[in-house]
């Protein structure tokens, strides 16, 4: 029997043991799960749950402390290790106007800009059809930040003798070469895509590369971070699967285009 603990970069495992010839360490375990609370089981603990079957989060906004109550759970990615996204539709308690909020939560990349910031000053330079901010927080479980680091509890897996580290595909070279050369080639750029080196000086940065075939690319044994954070709109639009008609949704889509052209002016 083994042991496995999962959070948002990936698992750890314990020392395998057999249960036919240690039945106290097995015993010991399952007692353990037993006493665990919600908490040590992996919940998030800034989630509330009351007796009437209700949930909510409490945040501290503008000097003074909310409830806000979770009504609908609106999308959750069915994943372990990732983003872990999930969305909310809230309201709080005692606002007479009964507002809705929505709720983003999600695992993110801690060298990633925060998404609260960005419409945080969408909204104070007042920019139209797009979600207006309400709050945005890092999370922390007992006073400290609810990242990965704090919760492997600065266990090293690397030392593990079982720790399988990620490899990245190295971009080849010929694939460089052909570009240019295609790009040399062309006699017109009319109806032409663009080759990877003329596109590569305005390229958004990359994503963490995707772990690859054992046999090829480098080893890396530096292990990613994720820290939990959330982000609290006052309103949020219709899925454009629920358009009422394509004309609809080709103006909803221009709208759109219009307004994040102005975001990146701005």
């Amino acid at each position: 029997m083994r042991l496995w603990e999962f959070d948002r970069v990936g698992a750890m495992a314990s020392s395998s043991f057999d249960t036919n010839k240690d039945g106290l360490q097995f015993v010991s375990v399952m007692l353990g799960f037993l006493m665990m609370n919600d908490e040590q089981l992996g919940y998030d603990p800034n989630i509330i749950s009351t007796s009437d079957g209700k949930s909510y989060i409490k945040i501290q906004r503008n000097g003074h402390c909310e409830l806000l109550i979770l009504e609908v759970l609106m999308k959750r990615s069915a994943c372990v290790a990732g983003r872990a996204t999930t969305y909310w539709k809230a309201r709080c308690e005692g606002d007479k106007t009964n507002s809705s909020l929505a709720i983003k939560d999600s695992w993110q990349y801690p060298e990633r800009e925060e998404e609260g910031k960005l419409l945080q000053e969408a909204t104070e330079k007042e920019l139209v059809n797009v979600a207006r901010y309400y709050y945005h927080e890092t999370v922390r479980v007992n006073g400290e930040i609810d990242n990965i680091r704090n919760v492997r509890k600065g266990r090293d897996v690397t030392q593990s003798t079982t720790f399988r580290p990620m490899r990245y595909e190295l971009p080849s070279a010929a694939s460089g070469t052909a570009g240019i050369e295609r790009a040399g080639r062309s006699t017109s750029t009319t109806g032409q895509k663009r080759s990877s080196s003329q596109a590569s000086a305005i390229l958004l940065p990359k994503k963490r590369p995707c772990s690859s075939s054992p046999s090829k690319g480098v080893r890396d044994t530096n292990i990613p971070d994720r820290v939990h954070r959330q982000v609290f709109v006052k309103d949020y639009g219709i899925p454009i699967y629920r358009a009422s008609s394509r004309v609809s949704l080709l103006h909803a889509l221009k709208n759109y285009i219009e307004d994040m052209s102005i975001v990146h002016v701005l």
